[in-house]
């Protein structure tokens, strides 16, 4: 009778899964969790062998803190079984996880997966209180199609979607436009021989949709393991700075409440009777954060220069819950202004200089476009900046470019259309573009190709290469080569805005 009763039980394990979880990858689950405890605040990926079999991932997503705990060919199930030993101790600030692919080859269905998911979504948040989850969208792959779980694997993923829109601090990327062609058939070169697993191209074009999403949404904070902890952690929230010192701030527009501000460096002997060159900056951080205090340095070397130099604001996700095509609307209203505000100022409108770097350099170049922008009360530009300065320059939206349709509501319109070189204009002013080669979250082939087209429609661009160099490539975490960049980066900005007649040669 009791080996009876210990029969059922182990046939109730298996028949949940449980018992073969155990069985299976207990070993490759103690490894993991032998291995050493990452620092805290980290990211931490979690999921199957998609990411179990992604072993560039530390490099690809570098230098974004990445611990990969993927095992097996694991289900949701797995992941629940093994959950205390996989994610508490990681003490993330941000989790990312791919898991249902298995289910569906097991047969089991979207509400199993959705299910569980939500499990393991409650479990997480009580280890990490202050976590934010990022759920990664499961792999249309050829493999799926053949088993004829196509449609399943789709309302998986449109549950997971609508899971996220009601859960706080859960997010959700879908990496499937990068892996299919415009017709949604699945990109071959994607996938190894067994049609599921990814090919170096495979991660390469998930990193392209991956590696913005997450360079924008974690924080280098210390995730807490327990509520009563969490208190003593606290955000730091940018602040919208209403005036920067050594600059005179304007309010240049209004949107319900917010009053939007652009600060005046002036150079010394101003007067309202001149007709200086302005240079206009604007700050980068993937519309997401950012303020004028990080552009504020380009205006005051502008003013050094004797130009007027400008840092405009503009709404970012994180202190106004906006878009893109938001941060794009504002960044031209503010040239529009200063251009109906150039006697007050005194510059001459026709001698506008549009600086940007990153997302800002993405800003900065709508300001060149005069069409109307791809969001709401854009209207058409009549004024348009003399020259443009990129760096390391958002340019490319779409698919391959910097963050794709995932950036924009997993819309490839939107993406499109919020794309400078496929929006710009046959004639575009001069151009000065600044770019690293080893940039990992903007693509440096992004700005060869917008090179290309622009002096192949007959405009002025030159391109100014840093070896070896990433993102941000003028910071301190480059030492010395950053700061000699930087120099480099000044230096011939001057010589090129000298060329143009906009700045006398410096002495």
């Amino acid at each position: 009778m009791t080996r009876f009763f210990a029969f059922l039980t182990l046939l109730a394990l298996a028949q949940s899964g449980l018992y073969a979880s155990e069985r299976k990858y207990t070993k490759d689950v103690a490894k993991l969790a032998a291995a050493p405890t990452p620092a805290p605040g980290g990211i931490l990926m979690v999921g199957s062998s998609i990411f179990r079999k992604w072993t560039t991932a530390a490099n690809d997503l570098s230098p974004l803190p990445l611990t990969n705990r993927g095992f097996g060919g694991s289900k949701t199930d797995d992941q629940l079984f093994f959950f205390d030993k996989i994610v508490p101790s990681s003490q993330a600030s941000l989790v990312m996880w791919y898991c249902g692919s298995n289910d569906l080859n097991a047969s089991r269905t979207p509400d199993d997966i959705l299910k569980n998911t939500k499990e393991w979504i409650v479990k997480t948040q009580a280890a990490l209180p202050r976590v934010t989850i990022l759920i990664v969208s499961v792999i249309r792959s050829p493999q799926k199609r053949e088993k004829g779980v196509l449609a399943e694997l789709d309302a998986t993923n449109k549950a997971l979607i609508e899971l996220v829109k009601s859960t706080p601090g859960v997010l959700f990327a879908d990496v499937n436009p990068a892996l299919e062609t415009a017709d949604g058939e699945p990109v071959m070169e994607c996938y190894v021989s067994d049609k599921l697993h990814l090919t170096p191209e495979g991660y390469r074009r998930m990193t392209s949709v991956l590696k913005p999403i997450l360079t924008e949404i974690w924080k280098p904070s210390t995730a807490i393991s327990s509520a009563s902890n969490a208190e003593k952690l606290s955000d730091k929230q940018e602040v919208t700075p209403r005036s920067i010192k050594g600059s005179e701030p304007f309010v240049f527009r209004k949107i319900g409440d917010v009053e939007l501000r652009l600060h005046v460096v002036k150079p010394k002997g101003w007067s309202k009777d001149d007709h200086r060159p302005c240079l206009v900056s604007y700050f980068g951080g993937g519309w997401a954060t950012g303020t004028p205090e990080k552009s504020i340095g380009w205006a005051t070397w502008a003013a050094e220069q004797g130009m007027v130099g400008i840092a405009p604001d503009y709404r970012t996700r994180k202190r106004f819950d906006t878009t893109p095509e938001d941060c794009i609307a504002d960044g031209r209203a503010a040239m529009r202004w200063i251009a109906e505000h150039s006697v007050e100022l005194g510059i001459d409108a026709t001698k506008l200089v549009a600086v940007g770097a990153s997302a800002g350099g993405h800003v900065a170049g709508w300001t060149a476009i005069p069409r109307a922008g791809p969001g709401k009360d854009d209207p058409a530009l009549s004024m348009l900046p003399a020259a443009l300065v990129l760096i390391n320059p958002v340019s490319d939206t779409k698919l391959g470019g910097y963050g794709g349709p995932a950036r924009f509501g997993n819309k490839p319109e939107r993406a499109l259309a919020a794309s400078v070189p496929d929006q710009m204009s046959k004639k575009m002013p001069p151009t000065i573009i600044f770019h690293a080669t080893a940039d990992k979250i903007v693509p440096y082939a992004n700005s060869t190709a917008l090179r290309d087209k622009l002096i192949a429609a007959g405009n002025r661009c030159e391109l100014v290469t840093f070896e070896g160099l990433g993102h941000s490539y003028y910071s301190s975490s480059f030492g010395a080569s950053g700061k000699e960049a930087f120099a480099k980066t000044k230096t011939d900005t001057a010589a090129f805005l000298v060329s143009l007649g906009l700045i006398q040669k410096p002495d």
